[in-house]
């Protein structure tokens, strides 16, 4: 799956979660950084859905990152 692809899943996803987006933290598999390191693909693409991640536990290992979705 490529970055892109991912991005349009993840937002697609986001209506089915059963918590409230503000009240969740994401962390993301070393396949989603493989191919979107920095994850600029998914953070344009939420922002263009109105969404944005803003990561709450920085870390030098990218899978052990946590970040919160919240509504713009």
């Amino acid at each position: 799956m490529t970055a892109e692809e991912f991005a349009k899943e993840f937002i697609n996803d986001i209506p089915d979660r059963k918590t409230k987006i503000d009240d969740t933290l994401t962390v993301f598999s070393m396949s989603v950084y493989a191919d979107d390191p920095e994850l600029k693909i998914l953070r344009k693409e939420l922002n263009k859905a109105g969404y944005k991640l803003i990561l709450e536990k920085p870390s030098k290992k990218p899978y052990e990152q946590e970040w919160r979705l919240v509504k713009i």
